[in-house]
């Protein structure tokens, strides 16, 4: 099966970034792109009507107070929101009406994390009650993909 994909041209409107992070939020089908090697890593967005110009310059929302910023996702409900760097996995519950930068403007629970070699992968699982991570191979290590099970 052959895919055409819809290509959107993005900018910074301050400058190109390093950014491993990108999030699509499911309840206000919002883009964001998380940069990594700021020493507070910026939360930038655009829209999905963005598609339709070809091109568009993110919308810089806020900065975080962590940097090396490699990983994120958005639970499928939207509730839930995990950002990881190479040490730490952030989460944050986001509330009824809130958006995500309102969410992540108060303080992140740090959950469970053994560190990785390169681990520059997390994801929810679909039914919420749990989170992947996985590395990159490096130093010869090969990738362990991890669950970790939520109570």
């Amino acid at each position: 099966m052959e895919v055409e994909p819809e290509i959107l041209k993005l900018s910074y409107p301050d400058g190109a970034k390093d950014a491993e992070t990108l999030m699509v939020d499911p309840i206000s089908k919002d883009i964001f792109i998380l940069t990594k090697r700021d020493s507070l890593n910026i939360l930038y967005k655009t829209t999905q009507e963005a598609f339709e110009s070809k091109e568009a310059v993110l919308e810089k929302v806020m900065e975080l107070p962590f940097t090396m910023s490699v990983a994120g996702d958005i639970s499928v409900d939207g509730k839930e929101i995990l950002i990881k760097n190479y040490f730490t996995v952030y989460y944050w519950k986001r509330n009824v009406n809130e958006t995500i930068a309102q969410a992540l403007a108060r303080d992140p629970l740090i959950l469970p994390y053994k560190p990785e070699p390169q681990g520059e992968a997390i994801s929810f699982h679909p039914n919420g009650k749990s989170y992947f991570t996985l590395s990159e191979k490096r130093f010869n290590i090969e990738p362990v993909l991890y669950r970790y099970n939520r109570k």
